[in-house]
């Protein structure tokens, strides 16, 4: 009778991350997240069909968590604008702990066109924040603009020339 490991798929992403985030991600196996796992690699091979597959379960684990900060932080903020920076934070700290990672990923690869198909759904996700923000801080943004939010916040997080306080002033000053 084989054994019945609780929450196994769970295990395998934490310890995929683990792995992911202690090295390098070309470096980064089935077999040796199997091993870190205490598992058989075919074990593995039933929940993920490689490696890069695995990797964008990781990504996504890791993206509704820090959706679920930016919510908070959303809901919570004093002010709209420091709620643009508190989310504009949190992307720049998920970002940080995954650019390498992305940027790694093959060319090519279904798994990487994957993640670049799931952009409107990125940004939807992102808009819910900014409605969430909005809100909470009686500003009024309409769906347009809620989107060139999105667009630009992402924008302005990947770019190192652009500041969180000049985002900030620019999103404030149009949306006022």
């Amino acid at each position: 009778m084989p054994k019945i490991i609780p929450d196994l798929k769970e295990k395998i992403i934490a310890g995929g991350r683990k792995l992911l985030l202690s090295g390098d991600p070309k470096a980064l196996s089935l077999r040796a997240i199997s091993n870190e796992c205490g598992i058989a690699v075919g074990t593995v091979y039933n929940y993920f069909t490689g490696k890069d597959q695995l990797i964008v379960s990781v990504l996504m684990d890791d993206w509704l968590k820090a959706l679920d900060k930016m919510q908070a932080h959303s809901i919570r903020a004093k002010s709209f604008e420091a709620g643009l920076e508190n989310i504009y934070d949190d992307l720049v700290e998920f970002i940080a702990v995954y650019r390498k990672i992305w940027s790694g990923f093959s060319k090519g690869t279904s798994e990487k066109a994957s993640m670049h198909g799931h952009h409107g759904e990125f940004m939807d996700q992102l808009g819910n924040c900014v409605t969430l923000l909005a809100n909470s801080n009686k500003v009024e943004v309409d769906a347009d603009e809620r989107r060139i939010i999105c667009e630009l916040l992402l924008v302005a997080v990947m770019q190192d020339d652009v500041s969180k306080e000049s985002f900030v002033k620019f999103v404030s000053r149009e949306i006022r």
